[in-house]
């Protein structure tokens, strides 16, 4: 039986006063596609984001930034804001280190700049927008019972089979994918099991999931996980 579509705030579940952007829209330059997803929120869980959307976008297109879209996006969107906010940028470059770089044979190629970043701030994003996910497809929130694991960033290449696997999986997009696009699975026995591959600029793959607490799976080339 197909459930009605809730309006609730897709997070806590309290009467939705607003419309919140799956991803978070900043991520999008000028002009920003039509088609951007939105899905109900509350005001106090909308607006509580608002520091940790824009330390993701930064995030997020830096990580990008050999991307043409990624590049435009700092340029346009990043740089300026730090410079009304250098409180931020501070922050950023707090973390900033060299790092060791190394050819595949293990020769020592100098240093390059990397920087450290805030791990749970990024968490916190990836779980907005995997709930903003789940309800864009569902209509409905992820049960309470139900958590995000703490995502992969950029996860080593698959086998060739559960890389046709996950390309087999349902696909969604904002705009002509080129900032944003995904891959998503749901459990078939239990819709709070889900995984999702979320692709930044083309550049950036970020792996969430969702399950119970205490229980392990895995995606197979089958597409079920080991309690399917």
């Amino acid at each position: 039986m197909k459930r009605k579509r809730e309006n609730k705030c897709y997070l806590c579940g309290k009467p939705a006063e607003t419309k919140d952007h799956i991803p978070p829209k900043g991520i999008f330059d000028n002009p920003r596609p039509t088609d951007l997803i939105t899905v109900p929120a509350c005001n106090e869980c909308n607006n509580s984001y608002a520091t940790d959307d824009e330390y993701f976008r930064w995030f997020i297109a830096t990580a990008s930034a050999e991307n043409p879209a990624a590049e435009n996006l700092i340029d346009d969107k990043i740089l300026p804001r730090f410079r009304k906010r250098p409180a931020l940028l501070n922050r950023i470059v707090a973390g900033f280190r060299q790092v060791d770089i190394y050819s595949e044979g293990g020769i020592w190629l100098g240093q390059s700049p990397a920087f450290d970043f805030e791990r749970p701030r990024i968490q916190r994003v990836v779980e907005k927008i995997v709930k903003g996910l789940y309800w864009h497809h569902g209509g409905y929130r992820l049960d309470d019972n139900y958590f995000v694991k703490d995502f992969i960033l950029n996860p080593k290449p698959p086998s060739e089979e559960i890389r046709k696997a996950v390309l087999s999986l349902p696909f969604g997009a904002v705009g002509k994918a080129e900032v944003f696009c995904y891959h998503h699975w749901k459990c078939p026995k239990d819709d709070g099991i889900t995984a999702w591959f979320l692709w930044f600029f083309k550049k950036t793959l970020i792996l969430a999931m969702t399950d119970l607490k205490g229980r392990t799976w895995k995606l197979g080339s089958n597409n079920e996980c080991d309690d399917c």
